[in-house]
């Protein structure tokens, strides 16, 4: 999945979310959501946190320890 997809897809989750627990949608915490969608594909060689941070996909190995719902 392409960052822009993980992005998309956790903002309006947490959009929709918002308006049904009647929740402020505030800066700070779509800010949050933004960076922690692209933490699944962090270790990915293609990702765009991984072209930043390239040491990071030589940490982790894709599809491991960061793909698991116990992090």
């Amino acid at each position: 999945m392409l960052a822009i997809n993980h992005v998309t897809l956790a903002t309006a989750a947490t959009f929709g979310a918002s308006i049904y627990f009647d929740k402020p949608f505030f800066l700070p915490f779509i800010v949050f959501v933004t960076f922690s969608s692209l933490l699944p594909d962090v270790d990915h060689p293609g990702s765009e946190v991984s072209n930043y941070f390239p040491f990071v996909n030589k940490v982790f190995k894709h599809r491991g320890v960061t793909h698991s719902f116990l992090v």
